[in-house]
């Protein structure tokens, strides 16, 4: 299955499930959840992130077809 139909499928599901909840406490503690995990990027993100930014200010870039190439075992 393809994986943006597998993530639409997920998401329908939760937003039933969301949506049969009658609890407030329960809401506010989802709402916060997903409030802090929109807005936290942790320290090795930060970090890689920082270094490929560095890299392409620098240069040190591959092509789109040598990347394929690096990553073709998890893509």
């Amino acid at each position: 299955m393809n994986i943006q139909v597998e993530i639409e499928n997920k998401r329908q599901e939760l937003i039933q499930k969301i949506a049969g909840i009658n609890s407030i406490d329960l809401l506010d503690k989802i709402e916060t959840f997903l409030s802090q995990k929109q807005n936290s990027v942790s320290t090795e993100e930060c970090q890689s992130i920082e270094k490929g930014i560095a890299d392409a200010d620098s240069g040190k870039l591959n092509a789109h077809s040598e990347a394929q190439k690096l990553y073709a075992k998890w893509i």
